[in-house]
């Protein structure tokens, strides 16, 4: 879990695959964590900080999702590093992957629990795995 200092919800690796709608287009990007509070992802699709999403994506037990978020921060997946978008909603060119950052607008008390749940029981099978090839 990266930057969980700063976090105020746990997250879990989430690899899936996630549509996201900005700007009156719609891109399928990879998941990368997700929490009570937002998920990240990675595209090769520059999208400005700031900008207001709508998120359409699965969690575990097969049921749909859809919620509107905020891009809060961009980096590159390889460096880390922070960047700043100077193409929005278009393809990078040089191929470089970026790591967005979204907080969820409003989740309602259900899928708050469901994503926690989603959370504890991810978190607690990495622990095992962890555990076991150790052994």
């Amino acid at each position: 879990m990266v930057e969980s200092a700063r976090r105020k919800f746990p997250r879990c690796p989430y690899s899936q695959p996630i549509c996201i709608t900005f700007m009156s287009q719609s891109v399928i990007v990879t998941g990368e964590e997700i929490g009570e509070g937002g998920l990240s992802f990675l595209t090769d699709v520059d999208i400005p900080e700031d900008t207001q999403v709508v998120m359409n994506f699965f969690i575990s037990n097969g049921q749909y999702y859809c919620l509107r978020g905020s891009i809060r921060n961009q980096s590159d997946s390889q460096t880390g590093q922070n960047t700043t978008t100077t193409t929005a909603g278009k393809k990078n060119k040089k191929a470089a992957i970026f790591r967005y950052g979204v907080n969820f607008n409003e989740v309602n008390i259900s899928l708050k629990r469901q994503i926690r749940s989603f959370v504890a029981r991810s978190s607690h099978t990495l622990k095992n795995q962890k555990t076991t090839s150790v052994n």
